[in-house]
């Protein structure tokens, strides 16, 4: 039986956007974890989509995200519309340099 033991389980809930400790946060992920799973019936790839885009969350402190939502909504633009625009043009800032 193939099993995945809870010590080296990194949960992805949503202690990113609370303000308690590390350690807090840790011990809160935990208690939804099993002890062993069992993964003999699983199927390698079932869910994997080539064509599938990766959309991944950027967290930024409080007080970037509030300037980002002024500037949003002074342009009339969503918010990741505007940080895609800047991080675009830093990056050919950047590259133009290097």
């Amino acid at each position: 039986m193939t099993t995945c033991y809870a010590e080296s389980i990194r949960t992805t809930s949503a202690c990113h956007h609370s303000q308690a400790s590390p350690e807090q946060n840790n011990a809160t992920d935990r208690q939804d974890v099993k002890r062993e799973y069992d993964f003999s019936n699983a199927v390698r790839g079932k869910f994997f989509r080539k064509e599938a885009e990766l959309n991944f969350p950027i967290y930024v402190d409080g007080r970037m995200h509030k300037r980002l939502e002024r500037l949003a909504k002074k342009k009339g633009t969503p918010v990741t519309d505007l940080v895609n625009q800047l991080l675009k043009r830093d990056l050919e800032l950047l590259e133009s340099l290097s």
